[in-house]
């Protein structure tokens, strides 16, 4: 089986240590052209409804939401990010899984119940 192979949807890209080291030793504007045509890739092979949720974000429409997990993973915590009373919540050893972006709580509800598999 690939690394990707039964993947739902989107792209990935592993890199190797060797090509890590590469990109370190590049000039930063090498640096910056490559991020300018990775940036670019993702715009012409992104589906429609990411190029919506770019511009809601550009617009200030999506609020950010962090999905976090206790250490043994057996549970789960999902809360608006500027709620700092909710992070506060948070025990020593908990782990920051996810941090992104939707338009409401219950779409960022939905998303969490995606990721974990939830029906």
């Amino acid at each position: 089986m690939s690394e990707t192979e039964g993947s739902a949807m989107g792209f990935r890209y592993f890199v190797d240590d060797e090509r890590l080291r590469v990109f370190r030793s590049m000039s930063a504007a090498r640096k910056l052209q490559w991020l300018d045509e990775a940036r670019e890739f993702s715009i012409r092979t992104a589906p429609a409804h990411a190029k919506r949720n770019w511009q809601k974000l550009r617009r200030g429409e999506l609020r950010r939401y962090e999905l976090w997990a206790s250490r043994d993973r057996s549970e789960h915590t999902l809360f608006d990010a500027e709620n700092q009373s909710a992070r506060e919540s948070l025990r020593e050893g908990d782990e920051l899984l996810f941090a992104f972006d939707a338009p409401s709580w219950d779409e960022a509800l939905a998303w969490r119940d995606w990721v974990l598999g939830y029906e």
